[in-house]
């Protein structure tokens, strides 16, 4: 009888969270990205990072490049942080995972490899890139409202909080 009460309850706030907020799952989505930018690195752990939008020619999506070189190894010493900034919600933090421990989620698992090719930990210091990134990617497990939604990505030192690198992307759902 409880299991049941809280099923009830449980499909009822997603229907209406996604009814108030107009939330879609990202395999329903048509989002265009925008204006990749690199906000601050630290240049003792990070150099030459960059960030750009842009498609190949008219009438294919847009898609998002960024790259970095890093300096040091990076392991569960640095903590990925994803922040989703929306008009109605305001700035709402959506994950924060040590680099090492988000292989252990499927979906980044599979992003990470189909982007950045590897699936070992630590990361050593060398060029990463991130071509023809889809953002958000298509096994996303969270709802994306719609409207302009600003994505802040950073990488910071999981002891201290000191920013390594900071990404900022706009997307239009």
């Amino acid at each position: 009888m409880r299991m049941s009460v809280l099923l009830f309850i449980t499909i009822f706030c997603v229907f209406i969270c996604d009814a108030q907020f107009k939330m879609q799952r990202v395999a329903n989505l048509q989002a265009v990205q925008e204006r990749a930018m690199v906000l601050y690195h630290d240049p003792d752990y990070v150099k030459d990072p960059q960030a750009f939008t842009g498609r190949l020619k008219r009438g294919y999506p847009y898609r998002t490049n960024f790259t970095a070189t890093t300096l040091h190894p990076w392991a569960n010493n640095v903590t990925f942080s994803l922040v989703l900034s929306h008009k109605r919600t305001g700035n709402d933090p959506i994950m924060a995972v040590r680099v090492c421990d988000a292989l252990s989620h499927s979906w980044m698992a599979e992003f990470i490899w189909t982007y950045f090719h590897t699936k070992t930990c630590p990361y050593p210091p060398r060029t990463y890139s991130a071509v023809n990134l889809e953002l958000p990617p298509k096994n996303y497990p969270f709802p994306v409202p719609k409207g302009d939604i600003q994505i802040f990505a950073y990488f910071s030192l999981t002891e201290s909080k000191h920013i390594l690198v900071k990404y900022s992307l706009k997307i239009h759902v």
